[in-house]
């Protein structure tokens, strides 16, 4: 958890969606095998580009000029695609990759991390049973 708080500051990721869409999720998300088989809100808009800054605002005595805020764009995905990305969303996995690039952190550590990579998405893509899944399927 603490790598995603780092990626999304470092990036200056924008997540947040209307509290509508996020209870929509919630109600998604307390169904049976939602992680493989239900669509969630998601905003796919969420790079924040800090190069432009707003030439409408003038600098005063309480504002300054800061940088324009992205549209946020919300769309449905499967879980497997926010972390994996799809069409124009590059996928957490992305960020995430560019992060430790950019952190120079060392193979051993990049391999530790693609493993745990690499069974979430499986999970999210139903190949490994989720937890409740496996009881359910063992009992």
């Amino acid at each position: 958890m603490g790598m995603v708080t780092n990626v999304i500051n470092h990036f200056n990721l924008d997540f947040i969606i209307p509290i509508s869409k996020s209870d929509n999720n919630m109600d998604r998300a307390h169904k049976r095998g939602a992680v493989i088989n239900e669509k969630f809100w998601f905003n796919i808009n969420c790079v924040q580009d800090s190069t432009y800054w707003n030439s409408d605002l003038h600098e005063s005595d309480f504002t300054k000029s800061g940088p324009l805020q992205v549209a946020p764009k919300y769309e449905e995905l499967y879980i497997h695609e926010v972390l994996a990305g799809k069409d124009e969303f590059p996928g957490l996995y992305s960020f995430i990759r560019k992060f430790m690039e950019i952190k120079g952190y060392s193979d051993k550590h990049k391999a530790q991390i693609e493993y745990i990579l690499g069974f979430l998405l499986a999970r999210a893509k139903g190949e490994i049973p989720t937890g409740a899944k496996f009881i359910r399927d063992y009992i």
